[in-house]
């Protein structure tokens, strides 16, 4: 019997969002797998499933890091020769899918590229040495049994083996948020009242940096009246500036990290979703965040900045509000929607338009082909 791998740059499959999406999708459905990852920094980890660390050290967000790289794709190689030919690896991002691919000439093993963003653009990469990795890119993705992304502009053209899978929540996850929604209670917070609060609700999540508008968002919310407009944030708050805005502000309500059916339930809560994306960036300008198909699953518009490419489609179907990254225009726009919300609930209808996906159905039927 052959085993399936699962391996990214991760320490688990249990923080980010879609290494916790394959998680669930996994274990809910019976399939066994051997998951290989990053130790970033020196904890201990239990999990629900077999896990085995190919590389200890490097942190997150820090110099050093760029050093560890090298030797953590190295020891996904050396490591993949160890597989047997009956064995399927499924590999998320290119930093595992380049030595798996090269592993794979050797061995014989099949493999899936599982590619939420372009190497190149991730790192602004230019000339030559863009070229290049693209070129290197096309030619792993080409060699695997998929090549799944999340959104049609991170390839340049469709084939027999990509499959694009938008960011969607979880069904079960969704169900979940509904019930807790319902009920009123989030991890013994009442938010009840955050659902009967008469303010204008905002709802920030994710990872709060500063190429994410962070800044922007700390200096509207000091621009706006505490008694007409109520900010929700969960997640990673990374910039020192929102930070000290969160801290010192009566109108936020800050939650910490949580699990992403917990996160999905403050959607309900909300009448519009922050997703800023600094396109000064390249890999911005494909953005293809969670949080806009949590927009859709969940019927609440969100707030977007110009120059993001694949904003394009809720755009002319006039199911987000858009506007210049960083303009002084965000203030004026929240203060006409919490006068007037009519264009709220217009947006919210024009959500529906949209497909829905059911994303763990996508995967499975992938997975199962293979194990």
């Amino acid at each position: 019997m052959h085993r399936l791998i699962v391996c990214a740059s991760v320490p688990t499959m249990d923080g980010r969002v879609r290494m916790n999406k394959l998680k669930e999708v996994f274990l809910n459905n019976g399939i066994e797998f051997l998951f290989w990852g990053w130790r970033r920094e020196k904890t201990e980890y239990t999990t629900e499933y077999p896990l085995k660390h190919l590389w200890t050290g490097g942190g997150y967000a820090n110099k050093g890091l760029l050093f560890h790289y090298p030797f953590w794709i190295m020891s996904v190689f050396f490591n993949a020769l160890k597989l047997k030919k009956s064995d399927k690896v499924y590999a998320v991002a290119f930093d595992v899918a380049l030595p798996i691919y090269l592993a794979s000439k050797i061995k014989g093993f099949d493999y899936i590229f599982d590619n939420p963003d372009n190497f190149s653009l991730t790192y602004n990469l230019k000339g030559v040495t863009k070229r290049f990795i693209d070129n290197l890119e096309k030619k792993i993705a080409k060699n695997a049994l998929y090549h799944i992304v999340p959104d049609r502009s991170r390839v340049n053209e469709i084939d027999e083996k990509t499959v694009v899978i938008p960011n969607f929540p979880l069904t079960s996850e969704l169900e979940k948020a509904k019930v807790i929604f319902k009920e009123g209670k989030l991890d013994n917070i009442d938010i009840a009242q955050l659902k009967d609060d008469k303010r204008l609700k905002i709802y920030i999540n994710g990872r709060m940096v500063k190429q994410r508008g962070s800044e922007w968002i700390a200096k509207t919310i000091e621009k706006l009246d505490p008694d007409k407009f109520l900010f929700i944030v969960a997640g990673n708050v990374l910039c020192d500036t929102l930070n000290d805005t969160i801290k010192k502000s009566k109108n936020v309500v800050k939650f910490s990290r949580m699990e992403n059916y917990k996160a999905l339930s403050l959607y309900f809560c909300s009448d519009l979703v922050f997703a800023f994306y600094d396109p000064a960036l390249p890999i911005n300008k494909k953005a293809a965040p969670n949080k806009w198909w949590d927009c859709v699953a969940c019927g609440v518009p969100f707030v977007t900045n110009d120059g993001i490419e694949t904003a394009k489609e809720f755009v002319e179907k006039e199911a987000c509000f858009q506007l210049p990254y960083g303009s002084d225009r965000l203030v004026d726009l929240l203060k006409e929607l919490e006068r007037n919300k009519e264009e709220i609930e217009i947006k919210k209808n024009n959500l529906k338009n949209f497909e829905t996906y059911n994303w763990e159905h996508q995967i499975l039927k992938i997975i199962k082909e293979i194990t």
